[in-house]
Parts: C-alpha cells; sequence; structure tokens
C-alpha cells in the first residue's frame, strides 16, 4: 500500500484525538504544524524557528527559549506511547528521528517485530541496490542514483552496520535476480531497494528492507514530497531513511549527539551534477579520470561554497594523483590539507575528512597523529572502505602488518567486485612478503578490469620478488603501456631489468631520471629505486635521503621489499630516523 496525503491526515487526526495526547496541547500543534508542512512540500523549512514561532508567535527567540527542543523531545515520547498502546494496529505511523524537526511516515509490517528479532545485535552487512526510475526521465535517473550514493553513504556512518560498497551493489542494476542470490554474491544479510516516480510538482519514494536469507519484507516505506528541490529533498530522504533502517538493525547514527538543535549546526549542501559527475569519475582510479573528477568537484565547490563532502573527495583525488605520474607527492600535500580542513571546518562529523587530513600528516612523518585522524574518521565512518584501505597500509607501514592485512581483508570482503579493492589488498599481501597470494589477488583485480595500470604493476613487482623475471617484466610493461606520460612504474620496471641480468636497459632509464632530475618536482625516490637494483647502495642512500628531503613516498621505508637489501646496512637506520619509524 502506498502511503496517500489523505491517509496521512486522517491519521494524524486520530492522533491528536486520542487519550494519548488529550492533554499535550504544545505537542498537538507541533505535531499539526509540522505534518502539513512536510505533506504540503515545505519540510526543508521546519526549523527550530519556524516551529517556535508557530508555539510561541511572533516573540519566538531561539537564543533564550527551548520550548522547540523540549517539545520535540516530548513529542518522540508520546508518539512512541501512543503507538505501542491506542496506535498499536495503526496503518501509518508518523515519527521524528532524533536531531530532525522533519516527520517521516511509514507503514508497519505486519510481522515487524519477529522478523527483525533475529537482527537486533548482529553484526549486520546491508547493501543499498540502485534505486530505480518509475518515470522513464533521465533527471529522474540521475535522481535515483544520488538518492543511492547518499544513502549508502549515510548508512556508513552508523556503527556496527557494515555496508557494501557502491561499486558492488550497482552491478545489479536493470538485473532481474532474487534477493537470496544477489545477498549471496554480495555475502549480505539484508538489502534495501526502491523506486523514485514523480508526476508533475509531486515525488514519491518507496523503500523496502529485505532479508537476504529468505527474501521476506522486513520493513517499508512509501515518502512523498511536493515541489520541493530534488537535490535537497535525496539528502533529507538519505538521514530519514539511514534513522528507519538503522533504527531497525539496533543502531543508530553516529552523528545523533540525542541534541533537537543537531540537525541545523551543520547545513545540508545539495547534490548537483557536476558533484556526481565527480564521483563517477573518482571510481574509474586512472590519473585522468581523477584529474577529471577534480574538475567536476571544482565545479561544484563554486556553485556551493559550504559543500562538506565535495572537499573531502576532492582531497582524496589529490591523494591519489602522485601514484600515478612522476611528480612530487609535496605538490600536492598542500592541496589534500586545505581541502580536507575545509570539509572539517564545515562538518567536523565528516569521517572521510578526517581520513583524508591524516596523509598530509604521514608525509610529515607525524605517524601517531595520523593515527589519530584515521581512528576518529573510521569511528565516524566505519563503513568508509577507501578509509580502510589507507589505514591498513598506513599500519603496514608502521610495522603492524597483521592489523592492516585485517583492515584490507575487510575492505575485500565489503566491495568484492572492486578491482580497487582486490589491488589495495594484494599491495598489502606484496608489502607482507606473501608474494603467491598478492599475485591471487592482483590476478583477482585484473579479472575485474584488465586495464587496471596498478594491478598489472602490482603483479609484475609481486613476480620480480619472487624471481618470476620475464612474466615479472612482462607485467610491468604493460602497465607501463596502461600509465600516461612518465609514470612512476618505469622506475619499478628499471629495477626489474636490473636485477633480472639487463642492466644496460636498468641503465638507459637511469640516466633518463638523471637528466630529468629537479629536486623541486622530479621524484628522487625513482632513482633510488634504480641504484638499488643495480646494487649500488652508495647512491641508493643519497638518493633516498633526497626523498627524504623532498617528503615523497619514502614512506614506505618500513614496509616494502624494495628495501629488503639495504636493511642490514648501518646506513638504512639513519633513514628510518629522519622518517621517525625507528
Amino acid at each position: 500500500m502506498g502511503l496517500e496525503p489523505e491517509s496521512i491526515y486522517r491519521e494524524m487526526e486520530k492522533i491528536l484525538r486520542s487519550r494519548t495526547f488529550r492533554r499535550a496541547a504544545g505537542q498537538r500543534n507541533f505535531l499539526r504544524y509540522a505534518v502539513t508542512e512536510a505533506l504540503e512540500g515545505r519540510g526543508h523549512l521546519l526549523k527550530e524557528y519556524s516551529i517556535g514561532s508557530c508555539l510561541r508567535g511572533e516573540s519566538f527567540d531561539p537564543r533564550v527559549d527551548s520550548i522547540v527542543r523540549t517539545e520535540a523531545r516530548k513529542l518522540r515520547a508520546r508518539l512512541a506511547r501512543y503507538f505501542d498502546s491506542e496506535g498499536k494496529t495503526d496503518p501509518v505511523r508518523i515519527q521524528f528521528p532524533v536531531g530532525r524537526y522533519v516527520p517521516v511516515f511509514s507503514e508497519p509490517s505486519r510481522d515487524r517485530a519477529a522478523s527483525l528479532t533475529p537482527w537486533i545485535g548482529q553484526d549486520s552487512r546491508i547493501a543499498v541496490l540502485p534505486f530505480v526510475s518509475r518515470s522513464g526521465s533521465g533527471r529522474d535517473e540521475f535522481f535515483s542514483d544520488g538518492l543511492t550514493d547518499e544513502l549508502t553513504h549515510a548508512l556508513a556512518r552508523i556503527p556496527g552496520l557494515e555496508v557494501v560498497a557502491r561499486t558492488s551493489a550497482c552491478q545489479f542494476k536493470g538485473q532481474q535476480l532474487e534477493v537470496r542470490e544477489i545477498g549471496r554474491r554480495l555475502n549480505a544479510n539484508a538489502l534495501v531497494e526502491g523506486s523514485v516516480r514523480t508526476s508533475r510538482n509531486r515525488m514519491r519514494i518507496i523503500v523496502q528492507l529485505a532479508d537476504a536469507a529468505n527474501g521476506n519484507t522486513l520493513w517499508s516505506g512509501s515518502y512523498d514530497r511536493r515541489g520541493a528541490d530534488p537535490f535537497v529533498v535525496q539528502q533529507e530522504l538519505s538521514r530519514t531513511l539511514s534513522g528507519e533502517i538503522g533504527t531497525h538493525f539496533g543502531h543508530r547514527l553516529s552523528s545523533d549527539t540525542g541534541n533537537d538543535a543537531g540537525h541545523d549546526a551543520v547545513p545540508l549542501s545539495p547534490l548537483d551534477e557536476e558533484y556526481l559527475a565527480g564521483r563517477y569519475f573518482a571510481r574509474r582510479y586512472t590519473m585522468g579520470d581523477y584529474e577529471s573528477a577534480i574538475d567536476c568537484y571544482r565545479r561544484a565547490i563554486a556553485k556551493e561554497p559550504g559543500y562538506a563532502r565535495a572537499y573531502s573527495d576532492l582531497a582524496r583525488c589529490y591523494v591519489m594523483l602522485p601514484f600515478f605520474k612522476a611528480t612530487l607527492s609535496s605538490e600536492d600535500i598542500p592541496e589534500i590539507r586545505a581541502s580536507a580542513s575545509k570539509a572539517l571546518e564545515i562538518d567536523a562529523s565528516l569521517g572521510e575528512a578526517h581520513v583524508a587530513a591524516a596523509v598530509p600528516l604521514i608525509y610529515d612523518f607525524e605517524w601517531s597523529a595520523a593515527g589519530v585522524e584515521f581512528r576518529k574518521g573510521l569511528d565516524l565512518s566505519p563503513s568508509d572502505l577507501v578509509g580502510h584501505a589507507w589505514y591498513g597500509t598506513y599500519l603496514i607501514n608502521i610495522g603492524r602488518s597483521k592489523e592492516g592485512l585485517r583492515e584490507h581483508g575487510k575492505v575485500a570482503e565489503l566491495d568484492p567486485t572492486s578491482p580497487l579493492a582486490a589491488h589495495n589488498y594484494g599491495l598489502a599481501l606484496y608489502l607482507s612478503r606473501r608474494y603467491d597470494q598478492a599475485i591471487t589477488q592482483f590476478r583477482k583485480a585484473l579479472s575485474r578490469d584488465s586495464a587496471h595500470a596498478a594491478s598489472h604493476a602490482g603483479l609484475g613487482a609481486a613476480c620480480v620478488h619472487k624471481g618470476s623475471y620475464t612474466r615479472g617484466i612482462a607485467e610491468l610493461e604493460t602497465a607501463e603501456k596502461l600509465t600516461p606520460g612518465l609514470g612512476r612504474v618505469r622506475a619499478e620496471l628499471a629495477y626489474a631489468y636490473a636485477v633480472s641480468g639487463n642492466r644496460e636497459k636498468a641503465k638507459e632509464i637511469l640516466n633518463e631520471f638523471l637528466n630529468r632530475f629537479d629536486p623541486d618536482s622530479f621524484p628522487a625516490v625513482m632513482i633510488a629505486t634504480v641504484y638499488i637494483g643495480l646494487g649500488d647502495r652508495r647512491r641508493a642512500f643519497e638518493w633516498l635521503h633526497k626523498a627524504i628531503d623532498q617528503k615523497d613516498l619514502a614512506v614506505f621505508l618500513k614496509s616494502d621489499p624494495l628495501y629488503d637489501p639495504l636493511r642490514s646496512d648501518a646506513r638504512f637506520a639513519a633513514l628510518l630516523k629522519r622518517t621517525n619509524l625507528s
């Protein structure tokens, strides 16, 4: 059954006439005003001042009068009592999530309590399937994708609730598969699916939460909005739905402070097409696509300067660029730091921004401070898969390999179809000297994306360190062809030539690097890599010290097998000391 505005009005009047609300004039006025505004498409205007003016009149001053927060708490409690007694069998539920003044309308499932009992208190893994546009409009398709993104992001911030990565869930878009089969493939025990339909200025969103073990519906809701900005609706509904779904799993949003004014503390920013395009490019994992994503995020920020997530995602793109090009990491650090700081200035509860803020600390060799930011970010956004991957690599780099591998294993489990997740797990295994397992993961990544340059490079490096030089060099040569311009993979290729006996080719690349070297722009670590392969320790140490001066990717000193031939040398201890790793 869909929820029609008329049926909601009818149920509201029933609640207002009930014994539970008979002696609660203030809460009756609050309820009537909020429900009417929401159904008339003005839910985004339900703020403390507008409600206070309804309750107190034009003299209301939120700085000295807490009536709205007080009445909101009382209203939530009274509604809970009503639905536990008089309204137990009502066909419509009206609720106010903590921290929100916009009401939520839903239809309770007949067997709701019984069906949800097994979930409460358990570790839960949920996947948000792509919302379906029922109107056949390109605009609605875009809205549906955005709503899927927003809801995935919001659910990822609920402690104890693991969320399958969007990249894995979206492979089922347009496929007619049973819930149980999708759950099996994604290793999820619950699925969220929904649809969007628009007609003139009215929008209806229907959502269901399904048990992936048996296909039963655990909860469903229908939401009607009129005349509101569709991007505001996306974020409003994502908060509402994540609150509903989190409650059904026995969890609560990590940002829920219990303060009714909390919702107004951080203004919502509208998702727009530039931001969504940026997210599309950022998921493609190539240098050109990251640069396109950066352009999109900057245009989104120009339209909406208070858009915290655009700043956070922009910082993440800059983190990735040094891995693709032969330029210094330090060139991108100011951009990472500035974007992450701006995101946190706007919204300090944005876990992804804390994770991004940890990266500049790593390049400054402030390992403890970086760990604090990583943990803070993952506490706020526990299903941030990129964050877990970066944190896992950080742990390996400071010598905590087992913990780091667990982080990467968790990411691979939650994003079972992503080439990047498999690649990152392979890299973690490679750094832990588990070459056979690393090779398996890199091959898995390439089975999902045969043009994934980083996985070809990872596979090549693992083969070389295992002694399979011919195969390793072939993979590194493939990676170089897939990397535009002079990428860092060329240094790994020169190392492979050197250790396999082809010193002339290695020296040819070395001379190329030496001719290009500029302390302000070219990575010294690339030159050090070739000297290590050639067995020239003196020059290898000389160039590694230059790399530390540049604050470049020498942060892998403690973990990368590349440096194993140097570890017994007393000069290596000096490198570790300079990078605060000793």
